[in-house]
């Protein structure tokens, strides 16, 4: 009996193993750059804060930088995903003191970036529910930036549950964040007295979507200097909590409504588009507005700010910087803003054309960035121009890459 038990354990065993698809990943980016303006380069500190408009310019290195990206792929019956993707590239101070080094002629291994994985998660979902657990991008809502939870991070470490319910949909998100702080941030801690190094944040959702008409109540419960308790999932000391909704007629018009419950700042922003099909192309163009109030992410206890902090790493030159993305609006606070976008795409080409202009609590900001990418059979071409004026920092760089990515099945 115990045989006959062992064996069908080993015979499910088998079952369930040959049902699993797994892969290694391999990602390759070659490239060209004229840095034709550049006048922004990193601090070569230990354990500094970098604010909005360092967070900004850094987009560019951590978006154009990779150099190899290595890792493993599985699935399971389209229910289990699961990745683990060592994205290696340039490290910011390395990116902006020398040049767009590729894998192939990389002069020296400190400069790449020890800040990776950025896109590493376990997926498991069912037909009423989905929980994703790693580092992934996160956004709600319809705007380009969102002014409540956006995806202006590089990354968040997060776990994700989301519910569906006929037509009322349920989201609760946990995010944690490196509490670390600036020698400056210490001293005020430690000023006010003993406090504990933690900073998570809890977003929930409740809302409604079908084919002409989107509604969401949302909530982003800030925790600061302790742990989390189960009341912390109605309200904590610090957060956010908007509205959105959507609705199409003959164009799509949507808007965003964010107040600050601790301090009663709030803010707004609405936009419109429309996708048109013309030669086998679709073209949607898109206009939005934002309005974003002075402190609504700022709090004077730098734990209770409602920013998400990364933390880079870098060798050469070293370095250990800490950026700060808000939770909401890419620009930061107190900042007026037109967004444009047009899209160009089909089955092989996308073309995308973004250009924002206004300013926010650090000065103007001119942002043209120009994308496109065309699929081959063996990887795709990506043509990048930005043009950035933010305040007094310039970047003005054109590059074109080869990109292949490559999954091995085993």
């Amino acid at each position: 009996m115990k045989r006959i038990i062992i064996l069908m354990i080993i015979m499910i065993n088998i079952t369930i193993y040959s049902q699993f698809q797994n892969y290694i990943y391999i990602g390759t980016d070659i490239k060209y750059e004229n840095r034709i303006k550049n006048d922004y380069k990193p601090s070569h500190g230990w354990y500094e804060n970098q604010w909005i408009n360092d967070s900004i310019l850094r987009d560019y290195s951590v978006y154009n930088a990779k150099l190899i990206s290595i890792g493993f792929k599985s699935q399971y019956d389209k229910k289990f995903y699961a990745q683990f993707i060592a994205d290696l590239r340039l490290s910011e101070t390395a990116y902006y003191n020398y040049k767009n080094y590729n894998i192939y002629n990389l002069k020296d291994i400190t400069y790449i970036s020890l800040d990776f994985p950025t896109n590493s998660y376990l997926n498991y979902k069912e037909k009423n529910y989905e929980i994703t657990l790693g580092r992934t991008k996160i956004k709600s809502g319809n705007l380009i930036y969102p002014i409540t939870l956006s995806n202006n991070a590089p990354y968040y470490d997060n776990l994700n549950i989301k519910i569906k319910l006929n037509k009322i949909n349920y989201q609760m998100t946990f995010i944690s964040s490196f509490p670390f702080l600036s020698k400056q941030e210490y001293e005020y801690k430690f000023s006010k007295g003993n406090f504990s190094a933690y900073r998570n944040d809890i977003f929930q959702k409740i809302y409604h979507e079908d084919q002409n008409f989107e509604y969401a109540l949302q909530i982003l419960n800030h925790i600061a200097g302790r742990l989390p308790s189960p009341l912390d999932i109605v309200k904590s000391e610090t957060g956010l909590l908007s509205t959105y909704i959507k609705y199409k007629t003959f164009i799509n018009m949507y808007a965003e409504y964010t107040i600050n419950y601790s301090n009663l700042k709030s803010s707004f922003a609405f936009g419109m588009n429309k996708t048109f099909d013309i030669l086998n192309l679709q073209i949607t163009p898109t206009i939005e507005y934002y309005n974003i109030s002075k402190n609504i992410y700022h709090d004077e206890d730098p734990y209770k700010q409602l920013y998400y902090r990364g933390f880079s790493l870098s060798n050469t030159p070293p370095a250990r910087l800490m950026f700060n993305y808000p939770f909401g609006f890419k620009y930061g606070e107190d900042s007026n803003m037109i967004a444009m976008n047009l899209n160009i795409e089909n089955k092989n080409l996308k073309i995308s054309i973004q250009y924002d202009n206004g300013k926010n609590k650090e000065g103007k900001i001119n942002n043209l960035n120009l994308n496109t990418y065309i699929k081959l059979k063996y990887g795709d071409i990506k043509l990048s121009y930005i043009n950035l004026n933010l305040n007094e920092k310039h970047q003005n760089i054109l590059s074109i890459h080869y990109i292949f990515d490559l999954d091995i099945q085993l």
